[in-house]
């Protein structure tokens, strides 16, 4: 508390008054009655205005263990396909995962654990919550009064807790097989021999001329399926064409954010999200879901120059200004379940730790109310509440014992209190355990 106190003097030159600022929190905040998806969806208004007039409506969760935070993510996106016009989906998830959740969705023969997983494949298994999200798309899109179905797009490079991007590869490569194999048998040999070291743990060591190499061939990965799209088209289906090409595109995204030391998550979701848009169309409106930190449009600067300097927000918000609105969630405590088993052991339930005094969670935490919207507008702010809005402050990370410090009014454009959280419900007796998880698969074989 003393050194966000200290922090808040020397920015804003006066104490945080937590007094005033609960007293305009309750004055501001509206209840959110339910994370369940229920006929009556009159509490969500104030975030429909918001989103109404957004491009992209972004919602983030503090932290991935979290059964509320998924549900809500599943209330909200529905209200907005409803009452607001929203067409898609595009998560914090692997592209070649997702592919199997969208042909779900459109009524595909999938099975239903496969798709779950492709929700959100950084973690192992499938979860109840996921594949409620699924079924709800799904049942939207086979409505006589549905005009125009909705889509499931993943926004990330490849969704897995060892990131390796050999499966981009592999995929690839069996269409190149398939659609051209006397053009493409040497740039399949190059990717077949790059494999092993595509990936986070075996790169460091490489030379710069087998880093280079990889570089090449992953740009070459594209540029081969940019100038035969008409023929691999004819060869196989539009469909599987825009399918693999986006996992070469992901190949290269993957080999760029190896040269940039992992740094290279957001860039390539900012990247992913504009194709999302441009195949949506003008009309098309697009909810995303991911970590808080991925979806600000504020953060601090990091000293290390090898540091991410930008979020996947903060890309996005260049370029679509007030067409991006971002609402974090923030808890205060509750059970949680560390399915990566990161901090703590894997798939096993522990009781989440008292709320860190001096963070946004505690301030907000003493309002008394239980679940509620908060808009982070200054319009009209208290001086004690255009402070808090204007300093930067600390926000309790779930998966991780530090906190992220952010300046609320700049990160976000409200917040999402949640009291307690329970553990996500996996679909299997035992969940699968993280060391015998392996990266997503890609484009399944028809």
């Amino acid at each position: 508390m003393l050194a966000l106190t200290a922090l808040a003097l020397s920015v804003s030159g006066a104490p945080v008054d937590d007094a005033a600022i609960r007293a305009w929190v309750r004055e501001r905040a509206t209840p959110v009655r339910t994370v369940e998806i229920v006929p009556d969806d009159e509490d969500l208004t104030p975030i429909g205005k918001l989103a109404e007039n957004a491009r992209v409506f972004a919602l983030g969760e503090e932290g991935h263990d979290a059964r509320e935070f998924w549900k809500l993510r599943n209330r909200l996106f529905a209200y907005l396909v409803e009452k607001k016009g929203y067409t898609a989906i595009a998560a914090e998830t692997g592209y070649g995962g997702s592919i199997a959740a969208n042909d779900y969705v459109l009524g595909g023969d999938v099975d239903p654990a496969t798709a779950a997983r492709g929700v959100f494949s950084w973690t192992p298994g499938a979860y109840a919550e996921n594949l409620e999200l699924l079924n709800w798309m799904r049942a939207y899109n086979a409505r006589r009064t549905t005009k125009r179905k909705i889509q499931f797009y993943g926004l990330e490079m490849v969704g897995c807790m060892r990131p390796d991007g050999a499966s981009l590869l592999a995929a690839t490569s069996t269409y190149l097989a398939r659609v051209a194999p006397d053009h493409t048998r040497d740039l399949r040999h190059r990717l077949s021999a790059m494999g092993p070291t595509f990936n986070r743990a075996a790169y460091p060591p490489l030379s710069e001329e087998a880093r280079s190499e990889m570089t090449v061939a992953a740009q070459d990965l594209v540029s081969l399926f940019e100038r035969n799209q008409k023929p691999w088209i004819s060869r196989s289906s539009t469909k599987e064409y825009f399918e693999n090409y986006r996992l070469a595109v992901a190949a290269r995204q993957f080999a760029a954010n190896l040269r940039m030391v992992n740094q290279g998550r957001d860039i390539a979701d900012a990247e992913t999200l504009r194709w999302v848009l441009e195949r949506e169309g003008a009309d098309g409106r697009v909810f995303v879901f991911a970590h808080n930190m991925h979806i600000t449009k504020w953060r601090g600067q990091p000293d290390d120059p090898l540091m991410l300097h930008s979020s996947f927000g903060e890309l996005t918000h260049d370029y679509l200004g007030d067409r991006l609105q971002s609402v974090a969630t923030v808890f205060e405590g509750g059970d949680g379940r560390d399915i990566l088993g990161i901090f703590r052991p894997a798939n096993r339930t522990y009781r989440i730790a008292p709320t860190i005094e001096g963070t946004a969670n505690a301030l907000l935490a003493g309002v008394g109310s239980d679940r509620y919207f908060l808009s982070l507008k200054d319009d009209g702010a208290s001086p004690a509440a255009s402070r808090w809005l204007t300093t930067p402050t600390q926000f309790w990370n779930l998966n991780t014992p530090d906190q992220d410090t952010l300046i609320p009014s700049a990160a976000f454009d409200g917040i999402i209190f949640i009291r307690s959280l329970t553990p996500h419900v996996p679909l299997a007796a035992k969940p699968l355990q993280p060391e015998a998880f392996p990266c997503e698969p890609g484009v399944p074989e028809r």
